[in-house]
């Protein structure tokens, strides 16, 4: 016992252990404190895309789609509230991007398209965004946390890969198409 009349605890460093480790549960549970529960980054809106395109890829602009040219997307792809591509230094490499604020719908309007209507390049997605990247990008954005898109009746190469379950039949994975 001490003069003040309490008792010495020997368990003191475990109690601050234990009372650490309730603090930081819930920043645990959801990824990191990234706010996803998969890792998959998320983006408040187009202008967040652009910034974590800008931190991964050697982005030297990034430019959003006027309100018309959104309109025109928006009438052939659900979902989406903004669109922008990244040009690089170069200018011979872009990646388009998406916001996309109905990922039910975006990925009704992705899974009804023909494969060769969803483009040459490959959709990655995060939890509330897409990318199209040019060659070469798709390993940055693997290491930011985005997957690769695969939607019917594309389906991930066989492996061992991360297999993320979406709507309308869609996975997310980090297997890079075949």
């Amino acid at each position: 016992m001490l003069a003040s009349g309490r008792v010495r605890s020997r368990n003191r460093p475990r109690t601050l252990a234990v009372c650490a480790a309730l603090l930081l549960l819930p920043v645990l549970a959801t990824g990191c404190g990234d706010g996803t529960e998969d890792g998959r980054p998320a983006a408040s809106d187009q202008g967040a895309v652009g910034e974590l395109l800008r931190a991964h890829l050697p982005c030297t602009e990034v430019t959003y789609f006027s309100p018309r040219k959104l309109a025109k997307l928006q009438a052939r792809m659900g979902g989406i509230d903004g669109a922008g591509t990244c040009d690089t230094e170069e200018g011979e490499y872009y990646t388009d991007f998406l916001h996309i604020a109905d990922m039910r719908l975006f990925l009704q309007h992705w899974a009804s398209l023909d494969p060769g209507e969803r483009g040459a390049r490959s959709m990655m997605i995060g939890r509330d965004f897409g990318v199209q990247p040019d060659r070469g990008f798709e390993k940055k954005l693997l290491e930011a946390g985005l997957l690769y898109l695969y939607c019917p009746p594309t389906v991930p190469p066989k492996g061992d890969h991360t297999v993320i379950p979406l709507e309308e039949g869609c996975v997310a994975s980090n297997a890079a198409p075949a």
